[in-house]
């Protein structure tokens, strides 16, 4: 409707919202699976299926760097004495936090250049 009255920045702005709730949204999915990837593998873990349960968090730590999956998938590596795949983890770890810090760093740079350019 406001296309057609030619009223544009309203259609942006409108346009912008809906986005802004999709992605929303797909956030809260995809939390919602993380989820049950870890209860998945804090019950295989609780029935002492190891290589299930490793499965599992790995997906949910892939997903979204988490302390606690980290330090989940850390001591069930240690205690199956499996130190290639614990380095592995951490190489995963500090990649994950530096991706994080450097979205974080771009996120508030286009906040800033939005802001100027209002």
């Amino acid at each position: 409707m406001y296309k057609v009255l030619k009223n544009h920045p309203k259609v942006d702005a409108l346009n912008k919202e809906y986005e802004n709730l999709l992605k929303k949204e797909k956030e809260l999915e995809d939390e919602k699976e993380r989820q049950d990837h870890i209860r998945k593998g804090k019950f295989l873990l609780k029935n002492k299926n190891y290589k299930l349960a490793i499965e599992q968090l790995e997906i949910a730590f892939r997903m979204k760097l988490d302390k606690d999956v980290f330090v989940m998938l850390a001591s069930i590596y240690k205690s199956m004495k499996r130190t290639h795949e614990m380095e592995e983890l951490l190489k995963k770890w500090n990649k994950m936090v530096e991706y994080e810090d450097k979205l974080k760093r771009f996120e508030k740079e286009a906040e800033r250049d939005q802001a100027v350019e209002s």
